[in-house]
Order: C-alpha cells, then sequence, then structure tokens
C-alpha cells in the first residue's frame, strides 16, 4: 500500500458539521444557521427549563404526539429502537423515530410513520425551530429535537421512539413525565468530557432518563457495577426496574433467540443484523416489549415479535455492502463490510466478532481526533490480517488527515499501512480471498453509504 503523501484541501472551521449539508438549498441554510447557535460552553439547564418554553411558542406539540418510549445508552440504542419499531410496524402500528446522528441525510434522524421526513415537512419543522429559538444560547441537538416533535405532531401515528443524545438526565428529549418505558442500553467510555470518566459517572446521567412508576429496563452492561447503580437511581426516582440477568435474560442457540422476562418468554428467528452483540440489543428491545404489553393495549402477537427482530435492520451497522462500483472488483467470496461504531467498547466487540469468521478480515480504518486512538486501533489490529489507516476528505477538523496518521503509526507497534482514501484502500485490497471491513467513524460510514448505500 502507498504511503505517498496525498494533499488535502483546507477546511473551513465548521468542517465537522459538513454533514449537515442537504440535497436542498433552502434545508442546508436552516441547519448552518441553527447549527451557529451552539454554545461553546456546556449547558447545565434542565431539559425542560430549556425546552418547554421553546416548544409553547411552537404550540406545545409534544402534548399531541403518540406515547413515548425513551432510550439512553452510549451503545446499541439504535438498534433497540429498530427492534421495537420493527415489531410495532409488523403487528400493524404506525412508528415516529428520532435519532441521531444521520449517516447521508438529516432526514434519516426523523422517521415519521416508518419513513423518513419529507423535504417539505423537514423545512418546515425546521423554519418553525428557528422562529422559536429567535437566537437563543441552545445546543443544535436541541433544535434537532424541536424539529422533530413538531413533525410528530403534524402525522398521525401509534408510538414514538427517542433516542438521547450523549447523555440522559439534562437530554433535549428528557421532557417526558410519563413515556411508556425508559431503558440504559450499554454504557460505555465514552464523551468523557461531559459526561464522566468511569462507567458509573456516565451511567448516573444515562439513568436521569427513568421516571416514577413506570418501568426503566437495564440492559446488559459492561461493568457489574453499573446494575446496581442503575437499580438504586430508578428506584430513588420512583421508577421500576427490569434489570438484565435479574428479571430478564436473553440467548441464542439453534439459530434462535429465547428471552424469558418477568411476564412473557419469546423464542424467535435469530435476528438478521450481523454481531453476537445484537442478540444482547434485541434482548433489551424484547424486555422492554413485554413491560409495554403488561400495562397497556397494543395487540401484538407472537408472530409480530418474530417477524419484527428478523427483519429489523440498522444501517451502518456491521452492515454487509453487497452493491455499489466497489462491489464489482471484490473477488470470489470476498465480501465488503461497513462499520460506524466510533468508540473503544464498539470497536473490541467489532474486533471479538471478526475473530469469529471462517474467513480474515482486511480493515480500512478512520480515526477520530476526539479520543484516544489507540482504543480503536488496538483491538482492531490484533483481531484483523491487516489494517489501513485513511483519511476523509472535508473531515481534518474530527479525523486524522493522511501526515498525521502516518506519524501515529510510526508510533505504534503494529504493521499498518496507509491509503488516501478508503475507495483507494478497498480497491487496493479487492481480488482477495476474505472480508475487507470499512471501520471507525460514522462520517466515514455516511461517505460509504452516499455511494454504496
Amino acid at each position: 500500500m502507498t504511503t505517498a503523501q496525498t494533499h488535502i484541501s483546507p477546511t473551513d472551521p465548521n468542517a465537522a458539521f459538513s454533514g449537515l449539508t442537504h440535497r436542498n438549498p433552502d434545508i442546508a441554510d436552516c441547519l448552518d444557521r441553527l447549527r451557529l447557535l451552539q454554545p461553546l460552553e456546556m449547558i447545565s439547564a434542565p431539559a425542560k427549563t430549556r425546552m418547554l418554553p421553546l416548544l409553547k411558542k411552537m404550540g406545545d406539540p409534544h402534548l399531541a404526539i403518540p406515547p413515548v418510549i425513551h432510550v439512553a445508552g452510549t451503545n446499541g440504542k439504535g438498534s433497540v429502537l429498530a427492534y421495537l419499531q420493527a415489531v410495532f410496524e409488523a403487528a400493524g402500528y404506525d412508528v415516529h423515530k428520532f435519532t441521531s446522528p444521520h449517516l447521508v441525510h438529516f432526514n434519516e434522524r426523523i422517521v415519521l410513520a416508518g419513513e423518513d421526513i419529507s423535504d417539505e415537512l423537514l423545512l418546515d419543522a425546521l423554519q418553525a425551530t428557528e422562529q422559536a429559538v429567535a437566537g437563543e444560547n441552545i445546543r443544535f441537538f436541541d433544535a434537532a429535537t424541536l424539529a422533530a416533535l413538531y413533525a410528530f405532531a403534524c402525522v398521525p401515528a401509534d408510538i414514538v421512539l427517542l433516542e438521547t443524545g450523549m447523555g440522559g438526565k439534562l437530554d433535549s428529549t428528557n421532557i417526558f413525565d410519563a413515556p411508556l418505558c425508559a431503558a440504559l442500553s450499554t454504557v460505555s467510555l465514552d464523551h468523557t468530557s461531559v459526561l464522566g470518566t468511569t462507567h458509573e459517572e456516565i451511567a448516573t446521567t444515562k439513568c436521569g432518563i427513568a421516571k416514577a412508576d413506570k418501568a426503566f429496563v437495564i440492559g446488559r452492561q459492561e461493568k457489574d457495577a453499573v446494575y446496581d447503580l442503575a437499580i438504586d437511581i430508578s428506584k430513588n426516582c420512583g421508577a421500576l426496574p427490569a434489570c438484565y440477568g435479574r428479571d430478564w435474560q436473553v440467548s441464542e442457540w439453534d439459530a434462535l433467540l429465547s428471552f424469558k422476562g418477568m411476564y412473557r418468554e419469546w423464542v424467535v428467528p435469530r435476528p438478521q443484523m450481523a454481531g453476537s452483540y445484537q442478540i444482547d440489543n434485541a434482548g433489551l428491545a424484547l424486555a422492554m416489549l413485554e413491560q409495554i404489553l403488561e400495562k397497556n393495549s397494543y395487540d401484538i402477537a407472537a408472530g409480530d415479535v418474530a417477524a419484527g427482530i428478523r427483519q429489523a435492520q440498522w444501517r451502518g451497522r456491521l452492515q454487509p455492502i453487497t452493491h455499489g462500483p466497489l462491489c464489482e472488483q471484490l473477488g470470489k467470496g470476498e465480501k465488503l463490510w461497513l462499520d460506524g461504531g466510533h468508540n473503544g467498547s464498539a470497536a473490541r466487540m467489532l474486533a471479538e466478532e471478526i475473530k469469529k469468521w471462517d474467513k480474515p478480515t482486511d480493515i480500512v480504518l478512520a480515526l477520530s481526533r476526539k479520543r484516544d486512538y489507540t482504543e480503536a486501533l488496538t483491538p482492531l489490529a490484533q483481531a484483523a490480517r491487516s489494517v489501513t489507516l485513511v483519511p476523509l476528505k472535508n473531515y481534518e477538523q474530527v479525523l486524522y488527515s493522511l501526515p498525521d496518521l502516518q506519524k501515529l503509526g510510526t508510533e505504534t507497534d503494529f504493521d499498518l499501512h496507509f491509503a488516501p482514501s478508503w475507495q483507494d484502500a478497498v480497491r487496493h485490497l479487492a481480488g482477495g480471498d476474505g472480508n475487507i471491513l470499512i471501520a471507525g467513524s460514522l462520517y466515514l460510514a455516511g461517505d460509504v453509504l452516499k455511494e454504496h448505500g
């Protein structure tokens, strides 16, 4: 693989947000203006203090939306909501969903009755948000949440699935006193400069979405101490904890997923989504579902549960890439994969997964400036046949450039390769006998899906 220096054009100071550009110029302009409201300091005001006055200016759309399901955590949130969406839709219900970030277009963040929001309604929602905030010092994620709630009130549905941003207690989605159910997915060390430097500190923040008299489902955790902590926090606020290992279990056997909870037992086909960690994500979704069904009148049959778990999809999470220009260059039996996991925990889980594959894996990897690069590089380099480090044009603010990557390469003991782009790296590797995995960043995942999505 070549190590030749490649010129990378300078970017503006806001390059980290270039993923917010949009095919519709009016929407792109709105997103840019809302992004510029981003405060430099960390906001410490409670979500209701920030959000409710703004929502009132917008006509209180949050009071006109369907019942809410709320999920916080570090890893797995999006997959858990994808399973719930698929199950409810298999039963004939219309589902709204708010997740972040997007991979290709901002519309992906706001799903209305199963479909990405239209450009027309998105523009309306963003303009209503702009008018409400009127230059106030709020986070961009707050503005995105306002736009989502406005859109949810415009389209009929039966359920709303809400994913928090990086936090929980102060998160702009945390404005509902009576969600159908709230949950904590796996807690890992991420955003430590804001959320804390230990699993316990981060979990404390994320458990802030637990609500009195409502189920709070605790998923499988990396650190045992998080279980007791989450149980105590939820009990102290009057919530009803349902904890992995104590109140529910999930396992895989013979291509089936077996769930045993407090009220129900299900045996369903294994999820389509690749990765053994998807068993835990599907289990958390089922644990939430049993709590919801126990106290609410949704008509969901066992067949709907099986169909939803089997059919659920979530782009950019250990996703096979099966069409697009680079796929034509793959060798016989060679497979191209994409994963947007971007923290140390995700890298470790991904490394454990590729160790199980029956063919060797060559990894094309982008590294973030926001994190200790060794947390992602070390487990993946140890599991892969080769690692090629790549930059991503226009993202030098958040991802390492090629010269910086080459400098990092001299500081490690791994035999690393370098390429000026992920396309060049894949072309060089194509024609072999194994797997090619593109990984390390959601920015990179979005770039790949623009061409192969």
